[in-house]
């Protein structure tokens, strides 16, 4: 591939390059299928150093029915040079930004700037190395009838390093110690969950436990590093009452911990926080085109960075209908109360609720025609604690050809 450009008159080559492609799919072994591909790319420029990027893929995946497994194994490999990121202020109009003009998060349609990110000048060069795992696994040969039969775990797990590191072989080879090293780590991200299915011998109940784990350390942005651990625990549970009716319960805990250097341009500050979230809801469905739903939730919130805490009641009903075949009526309703303790001087996280009665609802009115075409009137309202209603009407169209 040439690119010229036209510069004092004249065409020149600008730009020079060649690129390589190998692909490699195999036949299904034992039930299982290897899929790989490859591409070399060299960019010469006239006025700039040569750029080379390497890409690679392998997928290696299988399908087991007798033991009732499904899995799928990648890895992808990126050596490239990348421009290092910024993020930038920039105003948007009065009420029409989240933030203001230190880049402290405000809202949404609450401040008159944007955060954006923005290429610097500067341009690294990185090695980057992807793999990721979808396992589905049941049990049901164990006896679909038993209780250590009748459920199945989904496990998915991904690791991204992405480093300036000369130590490729570590990087290749995923030694944690390179990937979250913090003199050359642009980007280390490390992502587990497993779900777990229980009691599916029995049609009426369903439930379900979910732990999931994240550890992150970024530094992608020129104005300051940061690291983030995430881990969550949940447990849903809901329960046929009959033929119309169903009781739903749900437990979450999450804690959040994120160490942020700040600056004038980032609103990013740290936070260690932990939430606790209790949750009963009730269904009913007098008719197939008719559903009615009220939860009643309790929250509570701690960071220990700031010495925020939190307690929140909610109340959360709402209805969907659909009637003469191609119209639909759904309402949605929120109620809370959110008693808040802040010490003197504290800076409250962004994410917590602001204190008082918070109400957010929602109506919208749906006509589908045919199955090409979508028509919907939707209403949003908003009041956080002292401040006043916010308003949004839209009206959505969707045709597909």
């Amino acid at each position: 591939g040439v690119a010229d450009s036209l510069v004092d008159g004249s065409w020149q080559t600008q730009r020079d390059s060649k690129t390589y492609n190998v692909g490699l799919t195999s036949s299904q072994v034992a039930g299982m299928r290897l899929v790989g591909e490859g591409t070399v790319r060299r960019i010469e420029h006239s006025d700039s150093p040569d750029q080379t990027t390497r890409l690679g893929r392998l997928n290696l995946s299988g399908q087991w029915d007798k033991t009732e497994s499904d899995w799928s194994l990648g890895y992808r490999l990126d050596n490239s040079r990348t421009r290092v990121l910024d993020r930038q202020i920039v105003f948007v109009g009065e009420g029409q930004g989240d933030y203001n003009e230190n880049g402290d998060y405000l809202g949404p349609g609450l401040g008159d700037h944007n955060l954006v990110q923005a290429a610097t000048d500067s341009m690294l060069a990185t090695t980057s190395v992807i793999t990721d795992l979808h396992w589905r696994q049941g049990f049901g040969f164990l006896g679909k009838k038993k209780v250590y039969g009748a459920w199945s775990a989904l496990t998915l797990a991904s690791v991204e390093g992405r480093s300036t590191t000369d130590d490729v072989g570590g990087l290749l080879a995923l030694d944690p110690a390179v990937i979250f090293d913090p003199e050359n780590t642009v980007l280390g991200d490390f992502n587990f969950s497993e779900e777990l299915t229980f009691l599916q011998h029995i049609a009426t109940v369903d439930l379900r436990g979910k732990f999931d784990y994240r550890e992150t350390m970024d530094r992608q942005f020129a104005d300051h590093p940061e690291d983030r651990l995430q881990r969550g625990y949940q447990v849903n549970t809901t329960i046929n009452l009959g033929r119309r009716s169903s009781l739903k319960g749900k437990w979450l805990r999450k804690t959040e911990n994120r160490y942020s250097t700040e600056s004038a341009t980032s609103s990013r500050r740290s936070f260690e926080s932990q939430m606790n979230e209790y949750e009963l809801g009730y269904g009913y469905r007098p008719s197939a085109d008719l559903r009615l739903n009220l939860a009643m939730g309790y929250i509570t919130r701690m960071d220990r960075v700031s010495g925020v805490g939190q307690d929140e009641y909610a109340l959360h009903p709402n209805a969907r209908h659909k009637f003469k075949g191609q119209w639909t009526i759904q309402a949605d309703a929120r109620f809370s109360e959110v008693k808040s303790d802040e010490p003197a001087g504290s800076l409250r996280p962004w994410f917590f609720p602001i204190p008082g009665r918070n109400v957010e609802s929602s109506f919208r009115l749906g006509w589908e025609p045919s199955t090409y075409l979508d028509v919907g009137l939707s209403y949003f309202a908003r009041k956080q604690g002292d401040r006043g209603w916010q308003h949004d009407l839209r009206l959505e169209s969707t045709a597909r050809f």
